[in-house]
């Protein structure tokens, strides 16, 4: 099991990770763009969705645990924390 923090930008021109960033308090986010307003928790949807393509799992492995309606979320990752890990760092580099 792996959680992961998100920072979600809803409406965004295009879908995609855009790479890694750090909180004043230094606890590292990835940060994830897409295309669904925020309005019927579909932006979440499209955020699972497109973190489960990009990690190569089911979409159903993936649960946002906390901050739902904000913009900082936590995401968990069920099933071996290596998978995830490992293929995020092709986009977020070794801040994971």
């Amino acid at each position: 099991m792996n959680d992961s923090g998100i920072r979600l930008i809803p409406k965004a021109g295009s879908a995609g990770i855009n790479g890694m960033a750090r909180t004043s308090d230094d606890p590292a986010y990835v940060k994830v763009a897409v295309t669904a307003p925020t309005k019927g928790n579909k932006a979440n949807r499209a955020t699972l969705k497109l973190l489960a393509r990009e990690v190569r799992q089911p979409a159903s492995t993936m649960h946002i645990v906390s901050d739902a309606t904000a913009r900082q979320k936590s995401v968990q990752i069920v099933g071996d924390p290596a998978n995830p890990k490992e293929r995020l760092k092709l986009f977020c580099g070794e801040l994971i």
